[in-house]
């Protein structure tokens, strides 16, 4: 398994690489589904390999996790932003940004979820509503990623930028202690590259 150093290193090659696929894409069949403002499905950065969560069912325990923590989290945000001294004290000095995340999972295994959301604004903006913001972003997140067990994406809230992020907990355990290649929804670096490859040809053809 790639060091913690690599995986920082790659990750920065990530955006680019993203931006040569989307959701209605061949790579659709290797767990991707990428753009720079969303990820579905995928755990590590494509140059390193893939490792697909796979899907859960309509009505599904999982979802119903998953609809906790969607309407919790941003709860959340929005009790704890109440008065304009919140969000003095999230901006450290000199910093050209503020930021709050928050954490939360739901469930039991197997389908305990992981989720967060993080909300960023401009130290001069005045009361950026990040509940809202953090509710857009999941609902985003689930709009571009129907019904995947591991979903992100980012949007601009306007007077902030949010972030949104859940996970599978049992599966990502297995992936962090266990042999992901041995696993088959391990995707190596050549069918991953391969697959966005194609997907590039078919562009230009277009």
């Amino acid at each position: 398994m790639a060091t913690v150093a690599v995986l920082i290193l790659l990750a920065s090659l990530f955006p680019a690489l993203a931006a040569g696929t989307d959701c209605c894409s061949p790579a659709a069949d290797y767990g991707l589904a990428l753009t720079p403002s969303h990820k579905c499905g995928v755990v590590l950065p494509v140059a390193v390999g893939t490792y697909d969560m796979g899907t859960y069912a309509p009505g599904s325990a999982y979802e119903a996790s998953l609809r906790h923590l969607v309407a919790t989290i941003p709860a959340k945000a929005n009790a704890e932003s109440s008065g304009s001294s919140y969000y003095r004290k999230s901006c450290r000095d000199g910093a050209g940004a503020c930021g709050r995340s928050y954490v939360d999972d739901a469930g039991e295994s197997p389908n305990r979820i992981v989720a967060s959301g993080y909300c960023s604004w401009h130290p001069d903006a005045k009361s950026p509503d990040c509940g809202a913001c953090i509710a857009l972003a999941f609902r985003e997140a689930q709009r571009l990623c129907p019904f995947q067990r591991m979903a992100e994406a980012a949007v601009d809230g306007g007077a902030c930028n949010c972030s949104a992020h859940f996970h599978d907990y049992d599966i990502m355990e297995q992936f962090q202690h266990g042999d992901p290649t041995s696993d088959p929804r391990w995707n190596t670096p050549d069918q991953v590259m391969g697959v966005v490859a194609e997907n590039e040809e078919n562009m230009r053809r277009r």
